[in-house]
Order: structure tokens, then C-alpha cells, then sequence
């Protein structure tokens, strides 16, 4: 998806929820499908939350972040996720797998 469009997608739902503007915002957020795009939308009312996605069927964990009156969205890959956080792939797959 067009970057220009995205950013409005995620301003308008940002807004919309009470929150003045888009933060930190990472590119790969526009190879999303149309689906993990809009799991994104419906999951950013949840303020801090990560979602899991597919970027050319390779799963993703896009994170979703308050701070002050703003929301950041970051995109890492699975085993960077799980590195950076020390979790087990057990643990993973129950918080991402088993919803």
C-alpha cells in the first residue's frame, strides 16, 4: 500500500481514538495484505499491543506503542522479536498461535 495512504489510514484511526498524532512508523508496515492491515486498525484502541502478521509468508510481530499522546508502530521479524523480549517459542506460539 501506498505509504500516503497508509499514514492517513493510521492518522484517521489514531484521531479517532483520541490520540493527536502517528509517531514512530516503520515502512514495512506497507507491505502488509489488505487483512493484517486492517488486525492492525482494530487493534490499536488496545494502546500498547503486539500483533502478529505475514510479510511474504514470513510471520512478523508488529508492535504497537502509546507514548505521551502519540502512537509509534514498529515491524520486527519473529526470531528478532523473540531475541529481543527472551521469550521461548513455546511462549510465542501460546501468545500468537493459540488466540
Amino acid at each position: 500500500m501506498e505509504q500516503k495512504i497508509l499514514k492517513s489510514l493510521l492518522d484517521n484511526k489514531i484521531k479517532e481514538l483520541g490520540f493527536k498524532k502517528l509517531g514512530c512508523y516503520n515502512s514495512d508496515l506497507e507491505k502488509l495484505t489488505k487483512e493484517d492491515l486492517d488486525n492492525v486498525l482494530n487493534n490499536i484502541e488496545f494502546a500498547s499491543t503486539d500483533v502478529q502478521v505475514s510479510i511474504n509468508n514470513k510471520k512478523y510481530i508488529v508492535e504497537i506503542m502509546t507514548c505521551d499522546n502519540e502512537i509509534d508502530f514498529d515491524v520486527l521479524e519473529k526470531q528478532v522479536y523473540i531475541s529481543r523480549y527472551g521469550i521461548f517459542e513455546e511462549d510465542y506460539d501460546e501468545k500468537f498461535n493459540n488466540k
